[in-house]
Formats: structure tokens, sequence, C-alpha cells
């Protein structure tokens, strides 16, 4: 029998591999962070867990999505796009917990001539939502696909499926992008 191979059956592998690399960086930075466990800080235990939350996210997002290539499954291939997210922000709250602890009393020392008594909350605040942003993108796909209407997500499964042409999604940043191009060049 043949099969004609769909949108999401031409990504599949390259999402596998993705979560492949992403698996390795979580396991080569699991490495790092055990490396001295006498020394361990409990926000570095903290971020440990995270990692190996990502990691086990990762493997898991990787095979699932082996199967449901095998199994021709867009609905399967859709579940663990979740478990890809999930993944990458749970690496990140684990780099930003290792960056806080590395970075933290260096930017607070610098920043409290500034900030005054206030400053170790400010700049708790301030790693918290350099977090947020550079996640952002990642929580809304969580987001989206927790919450979406049921006919949008049809219609994105359709779409991964080829019954329907995707909607161009041009987010701020290339809205942005094109709008300065055009103000610069006409």
């Amino acid at each position: 029998m043949s099969h004609r191979e769909t949108t999401w059956e031409k990504n599949a592998p390259a999402q596998i591999a993705l979560n492949s690399i992403f698996a390795a960086l979580a396991g080569a930075l699991i490495v790092i962070v055990i490396q001295d466990p006498a020394k361990a800080t409990g926000l570095q235990f903290l971020s440990l867990v995270f990692l190996v939350i990502s990691f086990c996210f990762f493997a898991v997002s990787a095979e699932k999505c082996v199967v449901a290539l095998d199994e021709h499954d867009v609905k399967k291939y859709a579940y663990y796009l979740l478990t890809y997210n999930l993944g990458v922000i749970c690496g990140g709250v684990a780099v930003e917990l290792l960056t806080y602890v590395r970075f933290d009393a260096i930017v607070e020392s610098r920043l409290a001539p500034f900030l005054g008594t206030c400053s170790h909350q400010l700049v708790l605040l301030g790693w918290l939502v350099a977090g947020l942003i550079f996640m952002r993108t990642w929580i809304g796909d969580v987001w989206w696909l927790f919450f979406c209407r049921r006919e949008e997500f049809d219609a994105w499964l359709d779409e991964l499926q080829d019954a329907q042409s995707p909607k161009q999604d041009h987010g701020k940043l290339m809205r942005s992008f094109y709008w300065l191009r055009k103000k610069l060049h006409g």
C-alpha cells in the first residue's frame, strides 16, 4: 500500500533530532551540576530536578514521535509536541536557576549602588522576567495546546496532514522587523 508523506511526517525526523539534541544538552548539564555535590545549594539541586525532568520529556517526545511516525498517527505526534515544549520550559527554568546561582552576587553587587536596599528583590525579579521572556514562545505553545478551541486544534491537525493550507503566522518580532525594513528602505 502506497502512502503519501504529509507535512508532519516530513517534519517529524527534524523534531526527533531536535528532541535528541536537547536531551543531550540536558544530560550534559546534569553532569556539570552533579560535579561537586558537597558544595551544592538548594537552587542547584532544584535545577538538577528540572534538568532530569527536561531530559525525560525530550527522551519520551523523541521516542513517541518515532512511534507516531511509524503508526502514521498525527494526534500522537501533536500530543508529544506538548512534552517537547514542557521539556524546553523545564530546561529553561534549570538554566535560569543555574545562571542566577552563578551570577546573582555579581549582578547584585554592581546594581546595589543604584538600587539601594531593594536591589536583591529587583535582581530576583529581573531574573524571573528575563526567564519568562526567553521562554514565552514555549509557554505560549503549551497554553495553546491545552486551551485553544476545538476548531483551532482540528484545523491545525488538518494543516499538519495537508488537508488544508496553513495560515501564515508572523509573530510580533517578525512583523516589527518588516515594518522597520519598510521604514528604512521603502
